[in-house]
């Protein structure tokens, strides 16, 4: 039987004999112990998408955005649908988000994520702006749903990859590597 991973969203096979004795289930990727076991169905190859969903063998240039639950009408939602329904953007009272920007020299500079949506790029709309000419002027940015954490391309013409593979939306976590550009950045989570 496949399953969605309720941590990291991956689809993965689980046996039917555990499923059914209700057993707890890790997941192969990120080893979080599953306790509420969804069945799931890929949809047909055929089915139209709407906006929230994404086919992999159509959409091309996105190595990966993680996948999930199968909504009413048997289409698998993004990663960041699945993660923000009924849930508000809002940065968690008990934490403290930043991103730490390591430069081609080296130095690393601490930016702390203030907003709900924090807007990655070089231009000044940018909530933090960084000085790289292969970076977009809005190139990406790192969405805060009380404690889950998406990040989404802004349709960059360099692309945003996360842990060295370009995707569209992922979800983040602690110690996450982003690169945009030739910048590369680590997406830290401090507990207050």
């Amino acid at each position: 039987m496949k399953i969605a991973c309720e941590n990291c969203l991956t689809i993965y096979e689980a046996p039917d004999e555990k499923v059914k004795a209700n057993e707890l289930i890790e997941c192969p990727v990120c080893q979080y112990i599953n306790i509420n076991k969804k069945k799931i169905e890929v949809p047909p190859e055929n089915t139209k998408k709407s906006a929230a969903v994404v086919d992999a063998s159509t959409d091309k240039d996105y190595g990966k955005t993680m996948y999930g639950e199968v909504d009413e009408a048997g289409k698998v939602k993004q990663a960041e649908v699945q993660v923000t329904e009924g849930r508000l953007k809002a940065i968690p009272e008990d934490k403290e988000l930043f991103v730490v920007i390591s430069d081609s020299s080296g130095t690393e500079i601490k930016h702390q994520i203030k907003t709900s949506e924090c807007i990655l790029g070089r231009g000044e709309g940018s909530d933090i702006i960084i000085n790289d000419p292969e970076v977009s002027r809005k190139h990406s940015a790192i969405d805060i749903y009380e404690n889950k954490f998406v990040i989404r391309d802004l349709e960059s013409t360099n692309g945003t990859y996360l842990n060295d593979t370009r995707i569209k939306e992922d979800l983040l976590k602690e110690g996450d590597r982003i690169r945009i550009g030739n910048t590369l950045l680590t997406f830290v989570v401090k507990t207050i």
